[in-house]
């Protein structure tokens, strides 16, 4: 019998206490509750917008339950992570159907996780959802003066849109004085076809140090990785290995903490899941624009 390491037994102890700190069902059946009490069709803005964040809420309840499970070896583990990206998948559509509204700027580093599960997963939806907004999203006014400047900001929307152009053989230049930095990931880009494998193996160190720094609360920096499920499912670093696989390069395997779980082997497609809110939004949704707001299964 494989003994626990001492990272997945500190981060088990971390999603318990978080669980019953934000005593969770209460609050996820208050969310339900609030969702259900919207009003009738149609729906104006502001009403799909508290949806939405009340959505958000919910997949990070299912979020940690499902990383939970999943430590535990928990059959529903990963059907639970599945309803949870699903659930921000809803989220980010809902957004994406009000993009002339004044006040509502795409959420850059939601769309990029989206499009790091999706490459991770082989879900084609969260792609086809994610990259066009977050690729729109490097030109967009709203996002590029004034002091909210997220691209300046964020570290992880700016390797990612990189990584994709990599995942599609896309050879643009991403040059746009409106990016930022990509601190640590750009040591992955600099070993990407270096024929030593110690550098990405180090530069993949790197980043998952990286991921493990940024997924505390922090009012001063922004943390990519603060909430379940992708403070403990590195999608990204999945993703990665993902794209090189398709690329037919190479990929040193690691032995950091980060990858060294069950989280890091996730089953391909995820199995399916059932969450009676969702079917409750989906047909809502359907009813006002015409087309379902949760994508076909795989």
């Amino acid at each position: 019998m494989v003994r626990e390491s001492k990272y997945v037994s500190k981060e088990k102890k971390n999603l318990v206490a978080w669980l019953k700190r934000k005593e969770s069902e209460s609050e996820v059946e208050v969310m339900v509750s609030s969702i259900k009490k919207v009003g009738v069709q149609p729906l104006t803005f502001q009403p799909w917008k508290s949806i939405a964040y009340d959505l958000a809420y919910i997949s990070y309840v299912l979020g940690a339950k499902g990383c939970l499970a999943v430590y535990n070896k928990e059959a529903e583990g990963w059907g639970l992570l599945n309803a949870a990206l699903h659930v921000r998948y809803c989220r980010e559509k809902i957004l994406g159907s009000f993009p002339k509204e004044e006040g509502l700027r795409p959420d850059i580093n939601d769309l990029s996780l989206l499009a790091s599960d999706g490459i991770a997963l082989g879900n084609p939806h969260f792609i086809h959802l994610a990259m066009p907004r977050l690729l729109a999203a490097i030109d967009d006014p709203t996002l590029v003066k004034g002091a909210l400047r997220p691209w300046k900001h964020d570290v992880f929307p700016n390797f990612l849109i990189r990584l994709y152009a990599l995942y599609v053989r896309d050879q643009r230049e991403f040059n746009s004085p409106n990016l930022g930095s990509l601190s640590d990931y750009q040591y992955v880009l600099d070993a990407w076809e270096d024929p030593d494998p110690a550098k990405m193996a180090a530069a993949l160190n790197r980043i998952c140090d990286y991921h493990v720094k940024r997924t505390g609360a922090s009012a001063a920096v922004r943390q990519e990785f603060r909430y379940n499920p992708h403070a403990d499912f590195p999608t990204e670093i999945i993703a990665i290995y993902r794209v090189r696989e398709h690329l037919k390069l190479p990929t040193p395997e690691i032995s950091h903490d980060l990858v060294s779980t069950p989280l890091f082997h996730p089953p391909v497609p995820l199995p399916p899941f059932q969450l009676d809110i969702l079917d409750y939004v989906n047909d809502q949704y359907t009813q006002q624009f015409g087309e379902p707001l949760l994508p076909p299964p795989l």
